[in-house]
């Protein structure tokens, strides 16, 4: 576990001999909390170490990063350029991080997560607000030099936020998030396939309900996560898509009367896994949670060792799994193992 002061870490892949981390530090200055600036660190195989990451506005922020073999890797967030957010990319070409911050109209608009699709160009989900309010679905793909808004229609009285995307193991896309009409949270799941966009059927649910990250595991099986919130409780919630239709399927159990997956990733050596934050009870605060699903059943596990919230995961419990999150104000990097500990 490495653990370093003043960071939030909310993104992490592997790379070439290794892995990468970003997320947010805070700059500290007389008579403010810290601005927040992006921070990185990568992993070669010898410990984490930072690397600079440049930041162009008045406070910044990476949110989520992706890569794939034999594509750059890029990471995302915002940008804050008097008084106005505006969505940020940054392109990580082995050995530095190169600023590209694509156009959007709205004056506050921010990128949540990222995906690499066709032949290696980052495609960026998040959310942009409206002049009446509302959230609207942010979606854009870089062909080429240029940023491209991919737009989703979605009802006039709907407020949505996307959370997560990835690949369907073919050649499209799945997005998921929360929202729905006037202050309505409900679960909501978009497909791409052939330049044409598919809300999907979700699972009717009582109370509140949100998507955080969807992942494919085969052409023909997916899996999304979040959370589903009733009479002020949060228990976690697992979507299940068998090539025809999505599912509520069973979730990890962590023995909590309040608990939340945050992330979804697949186990190269077989499996998912999935990690987030629980509350403890006892020690009243949250604990970082995590869970590996064996094909038959979760096997969960839950320590503060890990920090009080994980956000992502990646890579293999067998070999190079990494989970990060934050500790309070430190972040927190955190290797777990087979079985999960």
């Amino acid at each position: 576990i490495t653990r370093r002061t003043d960071m939030s870490f909310h993104g992490v892949t592997l790379v070439p001999k290794g892995a990468i981390t970003v997320g947010y530090t805070r700059k500290r200055e007389p008579g403010h909390s810290g601005i927040r600036v992006p921070a990185s660190l990568i992993n070669r195989g010898n410990g984490w170490s930072r690397v600079p990451a440049p930041g162009p506005g008045d406070e910044d922020g990476l949110m989520a990063i992706a890569s794939r073999e034999g594509s750059d890797t890029w990471a995302v967030g915002f940008t804050t350029i008097f008084g106005e957010v505006k969505p940020l990319a940054m392109r990580w070409d082995g050995k530095s991080w190169n600023t590209d911050r694509p156009r959007v109209g709205a004056a506050v608009a921010v990128f949540t997560d990222v995906t690499i699709v066709g032949k290696g160009s980052p495609f960026a989900v998040g959310y942009r607000m409206a002049a009446d309010g509302r959230r609207k679905p942010l979606v854009l793909r870089k062909d080429g030099p240029r940023w491209r808004s991919v737009p989703m229609a979605v009802a006039g009285n709907d407020s949505i936020s996307l959370l997560g995307t990835a690949s369907d193991g073919r050649e499209g896309t799945w997005v998921v998030g929360h929202g729905g009409k006037g202050s309505k949270v409900e679960p909501r799941i978009y497909h791409r396939q052939d330049g044409k966009w598919k809300p999907h059927k979700t699972p009717k649910l009582k109370g509140e309900a949100v998507l955080t990250d969807v992942v494919a595991t085969s052409s023909r099986e997916s899996w999304a996560v979040g959370y589903q919130r009733r009479d002020g409780q949060a228990k976690p919630l697992v979507l299940r898509w068998n090539g025809r239709a999505w599912k509520r399927t069973k979730a990890p159990d962590f023995d909590s009367s309040d608990a939340l997956l945050s992330a979804v990733s697949v186990d190269p050596a077989g499996g998912i896994w999935a990690v987030g934050a629980a509350w403890d009870d006892r020690r009243k605060e949250f604990e970082a949670v995590a869970a590996w699903w064996d094909g038959q059943a979760w096997n969960e596990t839950v320590g503060r060792v890990g920090g009080t919230e994980l956000y992502d995961a990646t890579g293999s419990l067998a070999a190079d799994g990494w989970a990060v999150g934050r500790s309070g104000s430190s972040g927190r990097l955190v290797r777990v193992c087979t079985p999960p500990q």
